[in-house]
C-alpha cells in the first residue's frame, strides 16, 4: 500500500496576522533513494522560504526560481555526501556515487537540452502552428543531436516531451536546474572542502528572498555568474565522485 507522506512546516513570523501563507510539501513516499532525494530537495525550498519570511517584508519574501533551485540542490548534494560518508559497504558507496554522477547528466546535460528544445519551439511558433507532430519531431531531432545515432530509440521516444510539464506549463524553467546544480556544487565545495563560505553567509543567502536581483544575491555565496569559470568550478564534486568511483571499482 503506497504511503502518502505529508510534510508541513508552520511558518509564522509575527504575532499579528500577516499576508504570508504556510508552506507544505506533498509527495508520494515509499522510502526509496529517489523519494528521500525528492523530499530533501523540496525541504530546501521550504527552508529557503522559511528564512526569507523571517527576514524579508511580504513583497520580497519569495525567491526567484533561479535562486531557489540552488538552495534545493545544495540539499541534494549534502544528502549524497552524508550517505556516502556513512555507507557501510563498498556496494552502497558505488550506488551513491553512481547516483550523483547520474544526477549531473540528467540535471545539467538533459535540462540544457530541454532549454534548447524550448527555444526551438518558440522560434517555430513564429513561422507555423505547433502541432503534435511538429512538437514530437522537434523533440526527437533534439534527442538525436544530444545523444547521437549509436543508441536505439524506442518507437514512443518522440512523445516523451508530453510528460515534461515544465516545458509547457512554465517559460524557460529547465535551464535553472542546470545552473542551480552547478552553483550548488560550488557552494558545497566552498562549505565542506575549501571553507571559503561560512554557514552564516549561507543562511544570509537563504534569508534573502527577492530582496535584490538574482545575480546580485548569489554574490553572497561568492559566485559571479558572469565569470565563465563558474561552470568549471561547478563540476568539482563530479570530478571527486568519478575519481572515487574509479578507485572503488579497482578494489
Amino acid at each position: 500500500m503506497e504511503r502518502f507522506l505529508f510534510t508541513q512546516i508552520y511558518l509564522q513570523t509575527h504575532q499579528a496576522l500577516t499576508f504570508s501563507w504556510h508552506t507544505y510539501s506533498f509527495l508520494n513516499f515509499k522510502g526509496s533513494y529517489n523519494d528521500i532525494k525528492n523530499l530533501i530537495h523540496e525541504l530546501g525550498h521550504i527552508v529557503n522560504y522559511y528564512f526569507s519570511m523571517q527576514k524579508q517584508p511580504f513583497f520580497y519574501e519569495d525567491s526567484t526560481i533561479f535562486v531557489s533551485e540552488i538552495t534545493s540542490i545544495v540539499n541534494e548534494i549534502l544528502l549524497n555526501r552524508y550517505l556516502l560518508k556513512t555507507a557501510s559497504s563498498k556496494e552502497e558507496k558505488i550506488f551513491y556515487l553512481s547516483k550523483e554522477i547520474e544526477n549531473y547528466i540528467t540535471t545539467v546535460f538533459k535540462q540544457t537540452m530541454y532549454t534548447e528544445l524550448e527555444e526551438k519551439w518558440y522560434n517555430t511558433k513564429t513561422q507555423e502552428s505547433l502541432t503534435v507532430k511538429t512538437l514530437s519531431d522537434t523533440y526527437f531531432n533534439m534527442l538525436k543531436k544530444y545523444y547521437g545515432s549509436n543508441i536505439i530509440y524506442e518507437d514512443i521516444t518522440n512523445i516523451e516531451w508530453t510528460r515534461l510539464g515544465h516545458l509547457y506549463r512554465f517559460c524557460y524553467y529547465p535551464y535553472k536546474y542546470a545552473t542551480g546544480l552547478l552553483m550548488a556544487s560550488t557552494v558545497v565545495t566552498s562549505l565542506l572542502y575549501n571553507h571559503t563560505l561560512t554557514k552564516e553567509e549561507y543562511i544570509t543567502f537563504l534569508s534573502s528572498g527577492s530582496s535584490n536581483y538574482s545575480l546580485e544575491l548569489i554574490k553572497i555565496l561568492h559566485l559571479d555568474f558572469k565569470d565563465s569559470n563558474i561552470i568549471n568550478q561547478g563540476f568539482e564534486i563530479l570530478k571527486k565522485d568519478i575519481e572515487e568511483l574509479k578507485e572503488l571499482i579497482k578494489e
